[in-house]
C-alpha cells in the first residue's frame, strides 16, 4: 500500500452494498448494525481532501454519523507520514 496524506474513520448509517464498496478499494470496512465503519487513506499523490470525501459518501446518499481523523500504518497520530 502507498504512503497515505491522510487516513479518516467515517462511520455511515446503514451497510454499503458491493458498488459502493468497490468505488473505493483497498480500503477497511467493518459493517456494525445499523452502520458501516469506513477507513479510508488518501494517498499522497490524490487531490481529496476532507470536504470531497464527505461530498463523495453524500452524492452517494449516505448520512455520515461520525468522523474521526485517525492514524495508518506509517503515520503518527497528527495525520505526518513517518
Amino acid at each position: 500500500m502507498r504512503p497515505a496524506k491522510a487516513a479518516y474513520e467515517f462511520t455511515v448509517v446503514g451497510p454499503l452494498g458491493p458498488v459502493l464498496r468497490a468505488a473505493f478499494p483497498e480500503q477497511h470496512f467493518a459493517a456494525i448494525e445499523p452502520c458501516t465503519v469506513i477507513r479510508v487513506r488518501v494517498p499522497a499523490g490524490r487531490d481529496l481532501d476532507l470536504v470531497d470525501l464527505v461530498g463523495l459518501f453524500e452524492s452517494a446518499g449516505l448520512v455520515v454519523q461520525d468522523l474521526f481523523r485517525s492514524s495508518g500504518p506509517g503515520q503518527t497520530q497528527d495525520g505526518a507520514v513517518e
